[in-house]
């Protein structure tokens, strides 16, 4: 069972409950691709300074079919890296970086036809 969007929502419902401005200063609401036109999820975001940051999470056409790992990287504005397909979709759910060009992510791929 999956419960990635059940706490995707409870998030979204707490934010929206949330009518106080003063809660929300200092941050900053920013718009990244959606390559999907389905559904994209970002699972995990890193930064090395203010000016560059690594997201990654998965992309699909159905929820439970094969998904597409994701990566998107701040450099002043969002825009979506490419990486390898895996048999069987990929979600990627951790991602680390130490520098700019030393950036880690973690998650996992599902086997096709299983039994």
């Amino acid at each position: 069972m999956r419960r990635v969007p059940y706490l995707v929502c409870a998030v979204i419902i707490l934010v929206s409950a949330s009518s106080s401005q003063a809660w929300a200063a200092g941050w900053k609401l920013q718009t990244t691709p959606n390559p999907s036109a389905n559904y994209n999820a970002l699972t995990a975001v890193t930064t090395t300074s203010a000016s560059n940051a690594w997201a990654v999470g998965y992309e699909g056409s159905n929820l439970g079919s094969s998904e597409v790992g994701l990566i998107e990287h701040y450099t002043g504005a969002w825009s979506v890296d490419s990486l390898p397909t895996a048999p069987g979709g990929l979600e990627l759910w951790g991602v680390k970086a130490t520098s700019a060009s030393n950036v880690w992510a973690v998650g996992f791929t599902s086997p096709q036809n299983l039994p």
